[in-house]
């Protein structure tokens, strides 16, 4: 590389005056022209310093000022140093495609000499990807976008053998309503690679039907019931405490206090009726109403058993009435569903102490 960019210098250094056809000379302004003369002479040294990037950038701003084949010679050879095969075998078309007048330069006509020989070892330099874009639901989307590496990769290629650049890239597709796809694969010089994306339509969030619909469930892993927003087409979830299914929960809270309630009154009826019996013999025993001190232990539980029955009654009531107040005011069961049957409860009554078991 050393060598022909030592020739290259050489070479340009006598058409560093930037000689143009006619047409593209008539075309740009004094201030041009010196522009793109020092571009160009920039373009040769970094050129023949391996600075590519440098030099690819000096020749394509040169030609945006004015055309000349000497300068796309130049641009193409940075673009060989940076591995962009496609892009010099390109330029060189670009040159070879030139039509010279007939008092061209020699230097336009070396140009044309240069690509016409050194575009032919480009082939073995470029490899290719065959990229195919497909839609389950058939044709494909409308408002499609590809690219490739950024570049924006038109539908009419998809299907036809891309030449590309050996290395690494990166296929991206979007449409609305369907999922992003995003492949990446490598290319080689002289090979084929077959890229299939097939995309795949979204599903929707959530339903958008009318009426009530049964949505995901939540942590108990309950269905919950959702409605759609006609207007806004948003799903709506509504709060736990709206669930329908806790009216079967207040229901059997209800019952419960209920039974707590009967057991307090079986409590007060019990130690009620034990109450009246040890009164019953204390007064057999003590007519006068005045009991020796060996009577002191039947007194204490004749107290007791008057005790426990006062507070039985009392919380019996109470419990008894909070159970009537949650029964009544429970949800309605939904239609279709079992209500919640009633819960069976038994009791115990032990001395001093009476027991009510639940079944749920």
């Amino acid at each position: 590389m050393k060598t022909s960019l030592a020739w290259l210098v050489v070479a340009f250094s006598a058409a560093a005056s930037l000689a143009l056809e006619p047409a593209a000379a008539a075309q740009a302004s004094d201030a041009d022209k010196a522009i793109a003369r020092e571009l160009y002479n920039d373009g040769v040294k970094a050129l023949e310093a391996e600075h590519f990037a440098v030099a690819a950038a000096k020749f394509q701003n040169a030609v945006e000022l004015f055309h000349a084949p000497t300068m796309l010679i130049g641009l193409a050879r940075a673009y060989i140093g940076l591995g962009k095969f496609v892009e010099a075998k390109e330029t060189y078309n670009r040159v070879l495609n030139e039509k010279l007048p007939a008092n061209a330069s020699d230097a336009f006509l070396q140009a044309q000499k240069d690509a016409a020989k050194e575009i032919r070892s480009l082939d073995e330099k470029i490899g290719s990807a065959t990229i195919a874009v497909s839609a389950k639901s058939g044709a494909l989307p409308a408002g499609l976008v590809a690219t490739l590496d950024g570049q924006e990769l038109k539908q009419a290629a998809f299907g036809m053998k891309r030449p590309m650049n050996p290395g690494s890239h990166e296929l991206r597709v979007t449409a609305p309503d369907f999922a992003d796809a995003t492949q990446r694969f490598d290319v080689t010089a002289r090979k084929d690679v077959a890229i299939n994306v097939a995309l795949t339509k979204v599903e929707a969030a959530g339903p958008t039907g009318e009426g009530a619909v049964r949505g995901g469930g939540g942590s108990s892993g309950e269905p919950t019931a959702t409605t759609t927003n006609e207007a806004t087409g948003v799903l709506v979830v509504p709060p736990a405490g709206d669930d329908p299914k806790g009216g079967s929960t207040q229901a059997t809270l209800g019952w419960a206090t209920l039974g707590l309630g009967g057991a307090g009154l079986v409590l007060g009826g019990i130690t009620g009726g034990l109450a009246l019996s040890k009164h019953a013999s204390l007064e057999e025993s003590c007519p006068t109403g005045q009991c020796g001190a060996g009577f002191n232990d039947k007194i204490s539980s004749y107290e007791t058993l008057g005790m426990l029955s006062t507070v039985g009654f009392i919380a019996g009531g109470a419990l008894g009435a909070a159970g009537i107040v949650l029964l009544v005011t429970a949800p309605t069961t939904p239609v279709g569903e079992k209500a919640s049957a009633f819960v069976p409860i038994s009791f115990g009554v032990g001395p001093g102490s009476v027991r009510a078991t639940f079944e749920f």
